[in-house]
């Protein structure tokens, strides 16, 4: 739904029993409610997810940044999805290694500049 106030990305915490799921919210203002298919545990691994969000593809729109939280098995890898009516679309099946190792990642995004 399209209004003046951006919807809201979030992961779960990172206790060692949180799932690495990431899920939205859209609100107008008011009361937030889930965004429609915006729930997504894209990496297997516990001690949640870090989200970020930004224009990083050609599609024109905010994607999600999503990365595992600091988990000791968690790859540091970095996914790319967007919405796409209410539909959450991955924009490529190979996660991005960001690093060698593992605990996650940080991911954000940054403008580059015109």
């Amino acid at each position: 739904m399209a209004t003046a106030f951006d919807d809201l990305v979030v992961g779960a915490g990172a206790g060692p029993t949180n799932a690495a799921e990431v899920v939205g919210f859209e609100h107008d203002g008011g009361v937030a409610r889930p965004l429609p298919g915006l729930v997504a545990c894209p990496f297997g691994t516990a001690y949640g997810a870090r989200v970020g969000s930004g224009d990083v593809g050609p599609q024109g729109a905010a994607e999600v940044i999503a990365g595992p939280g600091p988990d000791p098995s968690a790859p540091a890898t970095v996914r790319r999805v967007f919405l796409c009516r209410s539909t959450l679309v991955e924009v490529s099946t190979t996660p991005l290694v960001a690093f060698a190792g593992a605990y996650g990642v940080n991911p954000a995004s940054v403008s580059a500049g015109q």
